[in-house]
């Protein structure tokens, strides 16, 4: 029965990945498969079996606030750090969780499984979504989602330069492979509709650079908004687009946009509060409004300095030093430095 379960919730997974990159998003399956297996399914299982807790092998830790709640904070190991994978967790389960690598570095971690004379002492790290493994994401995600070829279009001179495979194998800031090419050329964005990827020259191209966002599908780690993060009152704090990345300067404000404004945006024909999307981001709408608790609910970003690559579905977590707030999916990127 719970392995029919355990089943049940990859196949809903990946049900919504296949949602989010037939609307030309690029979702990260790390956070519903911690959220919804390892610190859901695995840790009820856990529970279940007669455990007090639930130990893994992330690099994060946890703090428990004077208020009683627990707050997320960033490894020690700032190259390994995993809480921005984390922060979609929900409360509850902090409260039945252990990080023991948190306060390591990866380098003790290894020294003492070593010393321990465990097999696993130097095994590479593992990567790959849990349920998936090792395999080429693209040739994966192709068995769910239509690969429908279409153009490579400059956003310099709308020059078609070569034919894609399909849309979802290709994400912002990704190096796209144009036959016969011989300078680099890089995804900048995507038209779902005309199955256009669009391109830059250059890994430094302007059109790779934005400087606001606008994020939905919001999560925060204490369940609720930070207090002082109000309607259109900036808060300033630092973020993560991507889990490589460091963390940047930013300024964030919630922004309430009205039902029918948001059934609109969700195809990027229009701006929302002043917020208007890049040209070069030209989403489908195939969603059905489940996305979020409170679908009218968005998320307004202003970066300190240009962001790199700030791609639709990709989740935008923000911190106040080491605590990990929560945050919230790219709901579209603002306007290119090219653009602009």
């Amino acid at each position: 029965m719970r392995k029919a379960c355990m089943f049940a919730l990859e196949i809903k997974i990946m049900k919504m990945l296949e949602k989010e990159f037939s609307m030309g998003r690029t979702p990260n399956p790390d956070l519903p498969c911690n959220q919804y297996i390892k610190f859901d399914a695995l840790l009820e299982q856990a529970l279940h079996m007669g455990a007090d807790w639930l130990a893994t092998g992330h690099y994060a830790r946890l703090s428990q606030s004077q208020e009683g709640s627990w707050q997320l904070l960033r490894g020690v190991d700032r190259n390994k750090d995993q809480s921005y994978f984390l922060a979609s967790v929900g409360q509850a389960a902090f409260h039945k969780v252990i990080f023991p690598l948190g306060s390591l570095l990866k380098s003790e971690v290894r020294k003492i499984a070593t010393e321990a004379g465990l097999q696993t002492a130097n095994r590479r790290s593992s990567a790959g979504i849990c349920f998936v493994g090792r395999r080429q994401f693209s040739e994966f995600i192709a068995e769910y989602v239509d690969m429908i070829p279409g153009p490579f279009v400059s956003v310099t001179d709308k020059a078609v330069l070569g034919t894609h495979t399909g849309l979802p194998a290709y994400t912002f800031g990704q190096r796209a492979r144009i036959a016969g090419a011989t300078e680099a050329w890089y995804v900048v964005g995507k038209d779902v509709k005309n199955h256009i990827v669009f391109v830059a020259q250059g890994s430094a191209h302007p059109a790779l650079y934005c400087k606001s966002a606008v994020a939905d599908s919001l999560f925060w780690i204490s369940g609720q908004p930070p207090k002082n993060l109000q309607v259109n009152k900036p808060l300033n704090c630092l973020f993560k687009a991507r889990y490589a990345q460091a963390l940047r300067a930013c300024s964030v404000s919630l922004l309430y946009a009205r039902p029918d404004e948001m059934s609109v945006q969700r195809d990027f024909s229009t701006a929302i509060d002043g917020f208007k999307p890049s040209q070069f981001c030209c989403m489908q709408n195939v969603s059905d409004g489940s996305s979020s608790e409170d679908p009218t609910s968005l998320l307004k970003v202003h970066f300190q300095s240009p962001a790199k690559a700030i791609t639709p579905g990709q989740a935008l977590v923000l911190y106040s030093g080491d605590i990990c707030l929560g945050g919230g999916l790219i709901h579209f990127p603002g306007p290119t430095l090219f653009e602009v």
